[in-house]
C-alpha cells in the first residue's frame, strides 16, 4: 500500500490522490484491526497520510485494534497486527 502510494504520487500528484482510496484496503487481509487499518487508509488525501497511518498500524498494532471499543465484543486480547506486507 505503501509503495503505491508513493508510485501513484510521483505520477499523478497528490491533486489527484483521491483516486487512489479505494485502492489502499486492497492490502489488508481480514485479521484482528484489519478494518480499522482500512477504513483510515480509503479516507486519506495525502501520501504523508498513509505514512502515518501505516507506521503507526506497525508501530501501535493496537492503536487500530478496536481494542476496548464498543465494537469490540470479546474480551480476548487482540493479537498483534501484521502489516509487514502493506509497506
Amino acid at each position: 500500500a505503501l509503495e503505491h502510494a508513493r508510485i501513484y504520487t510521483r505520477l499523478k500528484g497528490e491533486d489527484h490522490f483521491v483516486e487512489l482510496r479505494k485502492h489502499m484496503g486492497w492490502y489488508l487481509g481480514h485479521f484482528p484491526g484489519a478494518k480499522y487499518v482500512r477504513n483510515a487508509l480509503v479516507r486519506v488525501n495525502s501520501l504523508a497520510e498513509v505514512e502515518a497511518i501505516i507506521m503507526e498500524a506497525l508501530e501501535n498494532p493496537r492503536a487500530f485494534s478496536g481494542y476496548g471499543s464498543e465494537e469490540e465484543t470479546s474480551a480476548e486480547p487482540v493479537p498483534a497486527l501484521d502489516l509487514s506486507c502493506a509497506c
